[in-house]
């Protein structure tokens, strides 16, 4: 078995982006983006290639190719996937789309990683393939908290979501609530939520302002994420910024952040949750610093690549 990527190893990190106007709208445009810099950090040289580039031939050159699995999956079967060269390794991290992998596609990587420690648990007995959880991340470069934000700018509660399936939960039961909210994101024209829209997407570079200076950002994320334990990046994200988040129920985060994060399972709950801290900014503050210091201390991408690494050196 070949030797694990040294120090001056090459990496070709693969999204699943459709094509260039894309990119700035995908999530994982700038998750690539911060895990090739904690790679470049860590002494390696790392490439990001959008589905139209995936035949590229850094990616054939590389000695690390890492799909980060989402809508799309790249298996042998694949037109881009040209015939392994001697010692490369293929990583597969799953970080949504969960129900959509195949031990087909488990099985043409050396090692398999996911965004949930439950759901790696499950792949992992249905494979031979390595399978271990290694969650989601903050840009810790990015999500820094801010200095003191007068009380005056503060923009109470705050959803930062594309519009997806039937409706988002959240939204819909802040508008059930009768909530007052700040909606940024893609797709909300012609639904109930539009009147609460901003029109369109917060740029990645003002997303540390908008959470840190939101009194609540309420999350949510769509069912299949949510049921097998996948912890939402936003949530690193508010966390890292210095931002109180509440979210769904789900698996898992209280694992990551404990009471921190509160959860909603309904909408009287969100109901309940928004009426107590909202009257507490000192528990909002108390809560907010704790997940800070658990997220930079605990899971940024250095700490993930950290793990890669780790992780490549037994398989």
């Amino acid at each position: 078995m070949a030797d694990p990527p040294g120090p001056a190893g090459t990496w070709a990190i693969l999204t699943c982006v459709p094509d260039r106007a894309a990119e700035p709208r995908w999530g994982d445009t700038h998750f690539a983006a911060a895990l090739a810099a904690a790679l470049a950090r860590a002494g390696h040289r790392a490439t990001t290639h959008i589905r139209p580039a995936w035949s590229d031939d850094a990616v054939t050159r590389a000695d690390v190719v890492l799909h980060l699995r989402g809508r799309d999956a790249w298996t042998p079967d694949d037109p881009t996937a040209r015939e392994r060269p001697p010692g490369q390794r293929r990583v597969l991290w799953v970080i949504s789309h969960p129900d959509d992998v195949t031990d087909r596609e488990l099985a043409a990587h050396d090692l398999v990683v996911v965004a949930s420690v439950d759901h790696a648990a499950t792949l992992s007995t249905r494979v031979a393939t390595p399978v271990h959880p290694l969650l989601q991340a903050a840009d810790l470069r990015r999500f820094r908290p801010p200095g003191p934000v007068p009380s005056a700018a503060t923009t109470g509660i705050v959803v930062v979501a594309n519009a997806r399936w039937p409706y988002r939960r959240g939204p819909r039961w802040l508008d059930e609530g009768g909530w007052p909210y700040t909606l940024h994101g893609a797709n909300w024209g012609g639904r109930p939520e539009e009147r609460h829209w901003t029109g369109g997407l917060v740029a990645n570079d003002d997303l540390a302002d908008v959470y840190a200076q939101a009194d609540v950002v309420v999350a949510d994320q769509y069912g299949e994420m949510s049921r097998l334990g996948f912890v939402a990046n936003r949530l690193f994200d508010v966390a890292a910024a210095g931002g109180f988040a509440i979210t769904d129920a789900a698996p898992g985060v209280a694992e990551v952040f404990g009471d921190d994060v509160p959860t909603y399972d309904s909408a009287a709950e969100l109901d309940h949750l928004l009426r107590h801290f909202l009257a507490r900014p000192r528990d909002r503050a108390h809560h907010a610093h704790r997940a800070m210091l658990t997220v930079r201390r605990h899971h940024g991408f250095d700490h993930r690549v950290r793990d890669l690494l780790a992780l490549l050196d037994t398989v």
